[in-house]
């Protein structure tokens, strides 16, 4: 009887150590393993900006405060940047606004075997000035990241989180922008 208990209680310690290994596999693996694509909402109401639509041309007054902004806007290609003397429509680029729900208490739960989502709202704010008339305007991408072990087996929609803010700004139309924005 007591040879019995001493077995069972070796066998349980290596199923446990065995689990153990697994699950520090798993989290491991799992902490690469995702993808971030705009959210569907956003897919279904594309506009394509494309080399046959007209741009409006437009100086950009203050490129060097907002760099980053500055160079998703460019590559986006949704205006043709021309020197002041050209246009009359001035762009000046505002700081970005983003958001991010997420709930992270599945990742424990789960170890990452049930796809967990995380959701990203990014804004591109700037103001068009034409004939002393400012206008603010806003370019919203919703993006959907998804975490999970399988994630490693798909290919991404995109290599960095850049060419996904770009496409985002190039298929959604701008929106007139009403102060203060919060996050619906």
């Amino acid at each position: 009887m007591m040879n019995n208990l001493r077995q069972y209680l070796e066998n349980s310690s290596r199923c446990v150590k065995s689990l153990f290994l697994v699950l520090v596999a798993i989290s491991t693996l799992s902490g690469c393993a995702r993808n971030m694509y705009l959210a569907q909402s956003e897919r279904e109401d594309m506009i394509d900006f494309n080399g046959d639509t007209a741009r409006e041309k437009v100086y950009v007054t203050n490129p060097e405060e907002f760099p980053s902004e500055y160079e998703l806007l460019l590559a986006a290609d949704i205006f043709q940047f021309v020197a002041e003397s050209q246009t009359n429509i001035r762009l000046t680029l505002e700081a970005p606004t983003s958001a991010q729900y997420s709930g992270m208490m599945m990742e424990v739960f789960f170890l990452h075997l049930i796809p967990h989502y995380t959701w990203h709202e990014q804004t591109l704010n700037y103001q068009l000035e034409q004939d002393g008339m400012v206008t603010p305007y806003r370019h919203w991408v919703s993006m959907t990241e998804r975490y999970s072990v399988w994630e490693t087996f798909f290919i991404p929609f995109t290599k960095t989180r850049e060419e996904l803010i770009i496409e985002g700004i190039r298929h959604n139309p701008r929106q007139e922008r009403i102060e203060p924005l919060y996050f619906e």
